[in-house]
């Protein structure tokens, strides 16, 4: 079970050492890539469950966005990242 998540600081964009935008980062690519790591570990019956809230009636996808570095709205960055993950899930399944 992924519950883990964080909000924007502040209203500057602020990045990983990577080099990632930090809430996209924690919010999507993290459970992501643990998911795909532990894969080998999983039994064919397992199930990764992310928790996210309820899905916004107009979210904009802006996938050549998705690092925020063109624009960056930290009041819209922590909900697109949740519906990113959910949108993820989704394809995956």
């Amino acid at each position: 079970i992924n519950a883990a998540a964080t909000t924007p600081r502040g209203p500057a964009r602020e990045v990983t050492t990577e080099g990632m935008e930090r809430v996209m980062a924690t919010n999507l690519l993290g459970p992501l890539h643990l998911a795909n790591r532990l894969l080998k570990a999983f039994s064919e019956n397992a199930v990764v469950i992310n928790l996210v809230e309820e899905e916004p009636d107009n979210m904009d996808v802006d996938i050549d966005n998705i690092n925020s570095a063109e624009t960056y709205d930290a009041a819209h960055v922590y909900q697109q990242s949740k519906y990113y993950l959910m949108c993820s899930v989704r394809v995956t399944q």
